[in-house]
């Protein structure tokens, strides 16, 4: 596999853009690194949120992740997770230059 796309450098960046950008607590996310240090998921409880808090908040999250991770030609590098009762609700994923765009 090549270079690494995603660093904890950039983990905490976005992490610190999270915090000063949406209602979400740094606590309560959970991310790992995927594929080699190619893709990065995060995962975000949204259970104490009403869906006035969370339609915002989820747009800002998306712009956040497309903005700052980079993309790669062959897969997504990023995936984001909403969960109430630790189930995934809702979901973002981009950075896939042949398939730009996200889903939300």
């Amino acid at each position: 596999m090549g270079k690494a796309l995603i660093t904890q450098e950039l983990v905490d960046i976005i992490l610190s853009s999270f915090v000063r950008e949406t209602p979400f607590p740094k606590a309560s996310i959970y991310w790992e690194f995927q594929d080699d240090f190619q893709s990065l998921f995060i995962s975000i409880p949204i259970d104490d949120f009403t869906e006035t808090e969370l339609a915002p908040a989820i747009k800002r999250v998306e712009k956040i992740m497309n903005d700052a991770v980079p993309k790669r030609d062959d897969d997504y590098s990023w995936v984001v997770g909403f969960k109430k009762a630790g189930e995934v609700v809702d979901s973002c994923f981009g950075g896939n230059l042949v398939a730009p765009g996200s889903g939300v």
